[in-house]
């Protein structure tokens, strides 16, 4: 294995940041990743994958070395494809489809490659998101989704670091509230009270005005990426009660997606539950990709960490481990599909180049790492 010019301990990586917010320190217990695979990783990765070990995870703090990773990461033809495709739009389906030029997916995208607020291009770009937010906050629109595309919004932006911003920081406490005053106490008998062309109708006491207290996928999503309520011990109780819930046996029966909602002399369906892959039974390999995903956004909560089905996960990834201390998982697991949602685990690809013999094992392992990360750092 060639070693690139970063120093890196076996048994911790703190090297603080020219560009961070703070001067946290990421500690990777000795056995999970060796030097060897992170160094393995910076030879062989492409501008996305390299930017964050850099940034992210070692911590870098020499500008230049900092500098010369963000400059290839932004240009690189994948980052461009999918900055491109992040324009201003917000009827529903500009917002929320399985079309890769969707908000959510795009969005999605860029910030699993790496982007992130405080990068000028980026911040030229979500802008009018972060204005339609504000816009939209009084917003008296009778719509059944005007709540939903909101918290999309939101979550997207704090999934990219823009989670301390007014307008996405005041969606997320009053999701925050909304879903805890459900999973503080949760009366499962009481979420459904009929029945509609053999689909569950979802007890109306549970969204006045369209605030629905059942979180949605991307309310965990959201969670994850605000500093604001991982580091304020009330709010991360709350979040924390939240997640403790979706992993107990009597949510995971609920129906996936919830069930119907009326509206006016209509109803719709709720979707984005957060069903869990592996959870009832074992995993699909059509799920893994959503699993892939689902397990990053709970790697920051204790109570995910700590629950079996999040070791069993975990377990099952493991058996992908290479003799070198590399993984590398099925390529059915990292799909990169011409459409669908970013959020169920399309669009996976990472790298730039994916006919190199090492790219999916790039990308899996890098997966891994970035799991094992944030298990640390908000341990």
């Amino acid at each position: 294995m060639s070693a690139p010019d970063y120093i890196v301990s076996e048994v911790f990586l703190t090297l603080p940041t020219a560009v961070a917010r703070d001067k946290r320190v990421i500690t990777i217990p000795c056995g999970m990743v060796s030097s060897e695979t992170v160094q393995w990783l910076l030879a062989n990765s492409g501008p996305a994958i390299r930017f964050q070990l850099v940034v992210d995870m070692l911590q870098e703090q020499d500008v230049g070395k900092v500098s010369s990773v963000l400059a290839d990461l932004l240009a690189s033809p994948l980052v461009t494809e999918w900055m491109n495709r992040l324009a201003p739009g917000f009827e529903m389906k500009q917002l929320h489809s399985s079309s890769p030029s969707a908000f959510e997916n795009t969005m999605g995208k860029l910030g699993e490659l790496g982007l992130r607020a405080g990068l000028q291009p980026f911040d030229s770009k979500t802008l009018p998101f972060r204005a339609w937010l504000t816009d939209t906050e009084e917003d008296e629109t009778e719509s059944p989704f005007r709540v939903f595309l909101r918290t999309l919004v939101a979550s997207l932006l704090s999934f990219t670091g823009y989670s301390d911003t007014d307008p996405v920081s005041n969606v997320l406490t009053e999701r925050l509230e909304a879903t805890y005053s459900f999973a503080r106490n949760p009366e499962f008998a009481l979420v459904y009270v009929g029945n509609m062309a053999d689909e569950d109708l979802v007890n109306p006491n549970l969204y006045p005005d369209q605030q629905l207290v059942l979180p949605w996928v991307h309310d965990i999503l959201g969670f994850a990426g605000s500093d604001q309520i991982l580091s304020d011990p009330d709010l991360r109780l709350k979040a924390e009660t939240v997640v403790s819930m979706v992993l107990s046996p009597e949510y995971q029966e609920l129906q996936p997606d919830y069930g119907l909602m009326k509206h006016k002399d209509r109803a719709y369906k709720i979707g984005w539950s957060i069903h869990l892959p592996g959870f009832l039974s074992e995993p699909s390999e059509s799920s893994m990709s959503r699993l892939l995903r689902i397990l990053l956004m709970m790697a920051p909560f204790r109570t995910a960490r700590e629950s079996k089905w999040f070791r069993q996960m975990m377990d099952i990834l493991e058996t992908y481990a290479t003799e070198h201390g590399t993984y590398r998982f099925p390529m059915s697991w990292l799909p990169e599909t011409r459409e669908g949602y970013w959020m169920n685990g399309a669009y996976m690809a990472i790298e730039e180049d994916r006919r190199k013999s090492t790219a999916y094992e790039c990308e899996s392992t890098f997966r891994m790492l970035k799991i094992r990360h944030l298990m640390e750092k908000y341990r």
